[in-house]
């Protein structure tokens, strides 16, 4: 049985029989709905395993991505309009010309050449209050990876003037991960907030 591995380099396996690369499947322009500065946004496709990747200054996130048969739908939020997404999914759809892969255990497609291909440049890790940014190297095209980040909750609170009364506001909040040419930033977004008031006696 034949078993194929192409490296770039050393410890640097770039297609290997036995796992995929995400391949792009497509780029979808995204219209958010809602009139508030919070806006919620969706986005239906067909596919196998499908991942988005945001461009550009979007201030999007994603919430939840949910699976009826072949067909995926991706909601989430963002403080900005129109955007622009990758979409990206395992490689099955390519013409299956010139090079392919397969995985001999399950007979699935890994690598086509005939489709273009998801490379990791960089992780960028960081608390989101507290932003955060990365250079990447200049001319190529980047995107942010959506992923379901957890919840930031913040609360604020206190006397107010003194007393007796008291105010605390609580904020939800994700991380959201902007691209400005090859400078990809993190930072914050709110999603939710309840302010409560009181006296005390």
């Amino acid at each position: 049985m034949a078993f194929v591995r192409i490296n770039a380099g050393p410890n640097r396996v770039v297609i290997s029989e036995d796992w995929k690369n995400l391949a792009l499947a497509s780029k979808q322009t995204i219209t958010p709905s809602g009139s508030g500065v919070l806006k919620t946004w969706s986005l239906t496709v067909a596919g196998t395993n499908p991942a988005l990747a945001f461009l550009g200054e979007s201030n999007a996130v994603l919430a939840q991505r949910t699976q009826s048969g072949n067909s995926f739908t991706f909601t989430g939020w963002t403080t900005g309009g129109s955007f622009t997404a990758y979409v990206f999914d395992e490689p099955n759809f390519g013409r299956m010309k010139y090079f392919w892969v397969r995985n001999p255990t399950n007979n699935q497609v890994v690598f086509d050449a005939t489709l273009k291909y998801m490379k990791v440049r960089a992780l960028l890790q960081g608390n989101a209050n507290q932003g955060g940014s990365i250079t990447l190297p200049a001319g190529r095209t980047y995107a942010a990876l959506a992923g379901s980040t957890g919840n930031i909750m913040l609360a604020i609170g206190g006397l107010i003037g003194g007393g007796p009364q008291w105010q605390v506001q609580v904020l939800w909040r994700k991380g959201v991960v902007n691209i400005n040419g090859n400078v990809a930033s993190i930072s914050a977004i709110d999603t939710a907030q309840d302010l409560r008031t009181g006296t005390d006696r």
